[in-house]
């Protein structure tokens, strides 16, 4: 390569010369660069242009390509665009269902015992399962009678008597009274 010392020292006409060399070069170069991308698009076309170069001078190998860092760069942001996505979306959802933070251990527990795969329906199915097995909160016995049935600290359990003030409020709601 010449240098700008080296052209200052050159008459008009020869250093005009190699400006318009130098130039057509880095076109050449910029038309190859384009041409090679093209090729490296088609897996086809690259495999043609390596088994052309191979029986012309085996001894050149072919760049890779050079778009593959860019291609692998994008698909990694992709990913991680759609592991956020989806990130977002779960724990909208566990807020809908108010599982906790604390729970979600829980979840992925109760999911890989049934084999759930979907995270939203998994988590919709532990909330439902959650919400029965909860203790009753509301009830029209009074509280000495649910804790009488639930307690298990009582020698006998009396849910027949239980049952019976249940069905007479009932009847006391529906039919008025007392």
């Amino acid at each position: 390569m010449i240098t700008l010392e080296e052209l200052e020292l050159l008459d008009e006409p020869t250093r005009n010369k190699i400006i318009r060399e130098l130039q057509t070069g880095e076109n050449v170069k910029q038309e190859l660069q384009t041409f090679m991308q093209n090729v490296y698009k088609s897996p086809a076309l690259k495999q043609k242009l390596e088994e052309v170069v191979k029986a012309v001078s085996p001894n050149i190998k072919l760049p890779d390509n050079p778009l593959d860092p860019i291609y692998n760069e994008l698909n990694q942001l992709k990913q991680q665009q759609q592991t956020e996505t989806l990130k977002q979306k779960l724990m909208i959802k566990a807020q809908q269902l108010n599982i906790t933070p604390a729970e979600y251990t829980d979840v992925d527990k109760f999911m890989q015992e049934n084999g759930i795969t979907n995270m939203e329906r998994g988590m919709e199915l532990y909330a439902q399962l959650r919400n029965m097995n909860a203790p009753i909160k509301n009830s029209i016995l009074p509280l000495d009678y649910i804790q009488q049935t639930l307690n298990p600290s009582k020698d006998v359990y009396d849910l027949n008597a239980g049952k019976q003030h249940a069905v007479e409020e009932l009847q006391r709601m529906k039919f008025g009274g007392r």
